[in-house]
């Protein structure tokens, strides 16, 4: 038996062809009704089987492309727009764009759904500069001009910092869009800001004055005057760096940086032999770092250079407050010497020797002081005109009607302007000419009470040591009066 659908020799009583599985009960019943027709009307019946063909084959083709055609133009475009605004309203920005890609442009609203999708994708991307954009092309299309809005805020927030002056002109343009304004306080923060850092303490301090109290500008003025006394510090203009410490209080470590600069100043004074300044300096720095030596080491350093210039009492006054300080004590002693030796030079023995007794046994301080005593004994005028000195001879009158009596002493100190203090020696008994006729000792009784009687009435002792006024005395000189 044959197949009528692909002409393989089958086996009789088969019900399907094993090559092309064609059910051959059916094919040959219509075979069966085939030959039957083609006996009686061969010709018509070849004829009219290829017609039904033809028809059926064009019937198929034609719904075939029908189908085509509907899937193609209606079913699958539509399921792709779909898809594309389901993954848009699911923020799957790119997903969507590339369901459009598959669609053609005239489709429904593809053509400006495209770079609306492309403006959300590159928003989602973070590319908010190039999305505004996209957003821009597309006028008023649904949400773009608010979008716009958007990028161009977010925009100006990301560069706030780093271009202040660019994110406050997008800020400007916003005009009311949610907090626009109040970032533009921010813009001139952050612009006082760069300021800062770039060490323009002037601009930076003139704008954080206009911020008045946004956010913490207050502080920030404090942060200007900070940073600039921190410049002056490097810069060695401790002085001024002084006065922006001092104007800030106690902002950070202010009060630190106060005592800092009056060391540092002091320090730079010194150098320069300014000792008087560096001292107070010194004083002003307190108990910062080694203060309290440099003090020492300002007036030791001062006493040398007074030392060289010959100023040894000022060198005394310095060295005495520096106790034992490096070789003060001997440098003290040699400045003491040196005055007293001025003070010897000058005549001005009661100051030598107050200098010379404090010395001890330094250098030949002993010597210089025995001879200052012995040169400083006061001087007194007596009433005839002569120098009274101690250890000097001197005679008073006793009187007597033929005979004058006298006593013979020495000066043991003068007590003052007017008086001394006298040891009566020797008594003596003068002729009526001055000339002397006998000595005694002071043993001899004169009027044979041991006693004379001198002219204010008073009785005096032989060998007594009395105070005398300088014009009660007399002193003998050439044996006559």
């Amino acid at each position: 038996m044959i197949c009528q659908k692909c002409d393989a020799i089958v086996q009789d009583n088969s019900k399907f062809c094993p090559q092309c599985g064609a059910n051959l009960v059916t094919d040959e019943l219509g075979q069966q009704v085939s030959d039957i027709s083609d006996r009686t009307h061969p010709s018509i019946s070849l004829s009219s089987s290829k017609t039904r063909i033809f028809i059926l084959a064009g019937a198929i083709i034609t719904a075939a492309v029908t189908i085509v055609l509907i899937l193609t133009l209606v079913v699958i475009p539509a399921r792709r727009y779909e898809q594309a605004v389901t993954l848009f309203s699911e923020e799957q920005f790119s997903e969507a764009i590339i369901q459009l890609d598959k669609l053609p442009m005239n489709y429904k609203d593809v053509q400006a759904l495209y770079p609306y999708y492309t403006a959300y994708a590159t928003f989602a991307d973070g590319n908010h500069q190039e999305a505004s954009r996209f957003f821009a092309s597309l006028n008023s299309y649904k949400d773009s001009a608010n979008m716009k809005n958007e990028c161009d805020y977010l925009y100006a927030t990301s560069i706030i910092k780093s271009d202040s002056l660019k994110a406050k002109g997008i800020f400007s343009g916003l005009g009311r869009y949610k907090d626009s304004q109040a970032r533009m306080l921010d813009c001139d923060y952050y612009a006082a800001i760069s300021l800062l850092d770039a060490k323009d303490y002037i601009a930076a301090y003139a704008i954080f004055q206009e911020l008045d109290d946004y956010r913490d500008s207050s502080d920030m003025l404090l942060e200007c005057r900070y940073r600039k006394g921190l410049d002056l510090l490097d810069e060695k203009e401790y002085t001024e760096a002084l006065e922006r410490f001092i104007a800030i209080g106690d902002y950070k470590d202010a009060p630190e940086r106060v005592l800092e600069c009056h060391y540092l100043n002091a320090h730079s004074l010194l150098a320069l032999k300014n000792y008087g300044e560096a001292f107070n300096s010194f004083m002003k720095a307190g108990e910062y770092q080694d203060s309290k030596v440099m003090l020492l080491e300002c007036r030791y350093l001062y006493a040398l250079e007074l030392i060289d210039i010959g100023d040894y009492k000022g060198a005394e006054e310095r060295l005495v407050v520096v106790d034992d300080y490096k070789d003060s004590p001997v440098l003290l002693l040699e400045v003491r010497y040196l005055q007293g030796i001025q003070l010897f030079d000058a005549k001005n023995y009661s100051g030598a020797e107050t200098y010379f007794s404090l010395l001890g046994d330094y250098r030949d301080s002993a010597s210089l002081l025995a001879e200052t005593q012995r040169l400083k004994a006061p001087v007194l005028r007596t009433a005839d005109g002569y120098s009274l000195s101690s250890g000097d001879t001197v005679y008073r009158g006793a009187g007597g009607l033929s005979l004058n009596v006298v006593l013979q002493g020495r000066v043991t100190s003068i007590n003052g302007a007017n008086s001394v203090n006298v040891r009566w020696e020797k008594a003596l008994v003068m002729g009526i000419l001055g000339n002397v006729v006998s000595q005694h000792t002071i043993t001899y009784n004169i009027w044979g009470n041991g006693s004379y009687i001198a002219s204010n009435g008073a009785t005096m002792p032989i060998g007594s040591k009395t105070n005398y006024r300088a014009n009660e005395l007399y002193r003998y000189a050439n044996n006559a009066w």
